[in-house]
């Protein structure tokens, strides 16, 4: 039987060829100018991809975009559904590991089988580990060193920790 590895390169090939776009807000978009970056396969000395080169507006796009994101849906997403929502992104990342390993490979002309095996796990543990951290995050209330100007009324601070 064949390996699968050759397939898997190709594929992966065959995609940065065509992903050349900026990902903002769930869309692949153009940027605002014509310039492109170039990805040289070290292994080979070969292009194998050419990357829009993203502009202030592409930048300026992208952050706004994300902040959006951040207000209106990230911060009202409870630690719970957060950390489930981290450990899905996880068990994706696991189940598209040959083919990551097979970008990062084309990518920094590192040797595939290595990437797919110690990358795969430094990857998902990492991935994994910081999953369960929202709903480890809690604040701390203490009484301050220095007391209220006003007689009768008491003063306590917070800390709230919270992920972004």
């Amino acid at each position: 039987m064949s390996s699968p590895i050759p397939s898997i390169i190709k594929s992966a090939q065959a995609y940065a060829e065509k992903m050349n776009k900026h990902f903002i807000g769930g869309e692949f978009v153009s940027g605002e100018g014509k310039a492109s970056i170039i990805s040289v396969n070290p292994s080979s000395g070969k292009s194998f991809a050419e990357i829009q080169a993203g502009g202030r507006k592409d930048i300026d796009s992208a952050v706004q975009t994300a902040h959006k994101c951040f207000v209106n849906v990230w911060s009202k997403v409870t630690p719970r559904e957060r950390e489930k929502i981290i450990r899905k992104f996880s068990l994706l990342l696991e189940e598209k590991m040959d083919f990551i390993a097979a970008l990062d490979a084309i990518d920094a002309g590192a040797v595939y089988s290595t990437l797919r095996t110690y990358g795969k796990d430094m990857l998902i543990e990492a991935v994994d580990y910081y999953s369960g951290w929202p709903t480890k995050f809690s604040g701390e209330s203490f009484s301050p060193s220095l007391r209220p100007q006003t007689p009768g009324r008491t003063t306590s601070l917070s800390t709230i920790y919270n992920p972004i």
